[in-house]
């Protein structure tokens, strides 16, 4: 447990340490830079990108080997779009994974926050519970550090001119990269989902996004096209909207058939919609 909370303590630090503030926002970037609640990603090397995990270490394991086959530490970052616990019963171990991880790899592992880094989702949703069964009474110290990284994390990552990531969707209406920054509408940027021909309304706020809203909201962050997990999708492991947008995800919620989604995109490359990066998807 000592070991454990150090851990986290020392990722909180590291976090605050690389946060700049939002008013020192900037796009001409020579590394990953943390501005509030917004990542600036320079244009070099790969881009791994993985879906929710949701408390599936042995998912995560498989994604991890993969990536790390072609990983290059001096110029590929990975990427995690959230939703890392509950409905799994190991989020414990998927954070203590990420969180060493974070420690050896710095800003080369960006870790967003999903909708699931939140404690009312945490009381419903399964790991209080988890935390309380693996470590008692002591879990509650452990769960006020992780609220507190929970707080730290960034909701969006920006690829200059070319895409923008986030677990949920757009924002309805379109907001700036600066007011992401500043952490404007960033429940929408969690909770939000393209309106197409699968969409369910999740109610409390949330908001559908149609081909016209992202459309609207990419021209105003300056960005081609949108990467986001958030929502199952089965045996396919991904799903296109338009021609502007896909969704990803990485855990198999106990279905046999399912894939593990990771994206690897060239940032070298030129980049106008979707197909340009469906050459990258891995489906484990």
């Amino acid at each position: 447990m000592e070991s454990l909370l150090k851990l986290l303590k020392d990722v909180k630090s590291d976090l605050l340490r690389e946060r700049e503030s939002p008013e020192r926002l900037t796009f001409d970037v020579e590394e990953v830079r943390f501005f509030g609640k917004l990542v600036v990603i320079p244009p070099r090397g790969n881009l791994f990108v993985v879906g929710d995990i949701h408390g599936e270490a042995d998912s995560l394991q498989e994604i991890l080997d993969f990536i790390f086959d072609r990983f290059d530490r001096e110029k590929d970052h990975i990427l995690f779009l959230g939703d890392y616990v509950d409905r799994g019963n190991e989020g414990l171990e998927v954070f203590e994974e990420l969180f060493e991880l974070r420690k050896n790899l710095g800003r080369r592992l960006i870790l967003l926050r999903g909708n699931h880094e939140d404690l009312n989702m945490n009381r419903f949703y399964g790991f209080l519970s988890e935390l309380y069964w693996k470590l008692g009474p002591e879990s509650q110290s452990l769960y006020a550090e992780l609220r507190e990284i929970y707080e730290i994390l960034p909701v969006c990552a920006y690829v200059p001119d070319k895409i923008i990531l986030v677990h949920g969707g757009a924002t309805v209406p379109p907001i700036t990269l600066e007011e992401i920054a500043k952490g404007k509408e960033e429940f929408q940027l969690l909770w939000n989902d393209p309106l197409d021909e699968d969409y369910v309304p999740r109610g409390g706020g949330t908001k559908a996004f149609s081909e016209y809203d992202l459309e609207e909201f990419l021209k105003v962050v300056g960005a081609k096209v949108m990467v986001r997990g958030h929502q199952f999708v089965g045996d396919k492991g991904h799903k296109v909207f338009s021609d502007k947008l896909i969704s990803i995800f990485s855990a198999r919620y106990g279905y046999e058939k399912a894939k593990l989604s990771v994206l690897q995109i060239d940032l070298t490359k030129d980049i106008q919609n979707v197909f340009h990066l469906i050459e990258g998807l891995h489906l484990l």
